[in-house]
């Protein structure tokens, strides 16, 4: 068995199970937009199944963009936005989009933060690190929930932040990056190597080479 987590692995007891982290899916985005006299522009790169998640902490997110209106939130939630979200003059909800259309977006825009909320629940404990992928594409500093597959990867300060369940703790993350942009360029850079390092291409196939030859 062949899995993106461990926790999936971890259901497959009597099978030989191997971790393959995902790929990178996009290419890495510059980092110009960072320039303090841009809007501070804000994205959620997710799809309903993390929609609990983004409803958890959207009064946090809400308050953000009220007191910040030159900000901007962009979601693809569509009508499945929560309400506080949805009622704001500086939140976008595209529609779900194809994989396709996902990609040609990601090549195509700029955001200086990306949000990944994980409420601990059995779906979000067996998830990939692919919403790293996701924000180095975007070239956006990227905010995380403290729990896998995060915890062991990120480093604070350095490749992204690490933030609690509280929503409070995602507004003061928000408000701390809208007031220090060289912090949001450094973090947004550092998750570009880091993506780099665990999605590269060469990585995946030397992994399906290997195993091959160990499971022929």
């Amino acid at each position: 068995v062949v899995a993106p987590s461990r926790a999936i692995l971890a259901g497959y007891p009597d099978k030989a199970g191997l971790l393959l982290e995902p790929a990178q899916t996009h290419d890495q985005a510059g980092l110009s937009h960072h320039g303090k006299d841009r809007q501070f522009e804000i994205v959620v790169p997710g799809t309903r199944a993390h929609l609990r998640d983004l409803s958890h902490i959207a009064r946090g997110l809400a308050q953000f963009l009220r007191e910040t209106p030159d900000a901007r939130l962009t979601t693809f939630l569509g009508e499945d936005a929560p309400r506080s979200l949805r009622d704001l003059g500086n939140a976008t909800h595209l529609r779900p989009m194809s994989w396709l259309e996902y990609r040609r977006f990601v090549a195509e825009n700029r955001f200086h933060v990306a949000l990944a909320p994980l409420l601990d629940t059995a779906i979000n404990r067996a998830r990939s690190m692919s919403k790293l992928h996701d924000h180095a594409g975007f070239g956006a500093a990227g905010l995380y929930s403290d729990r896998e597959p995060f915890k062991g990867i990120i480093r604070p300060e350095a490749s992204g932040l690490l933030l609690s369940d509280d929503p409070a703790h995602w507004l003061a993350a928000l408000r701390r990056l809208r007031d220090d942009r060289s912090l949001a360029l450094r973090l947004a850079h550092g998750g570009q190597s880091l993506s780099a390092q665990h999605g590269s291409l060469a990585r995946v196939r030397a992994f399906w080479v290997d195993a091959l030859l160990l499971h022929p």
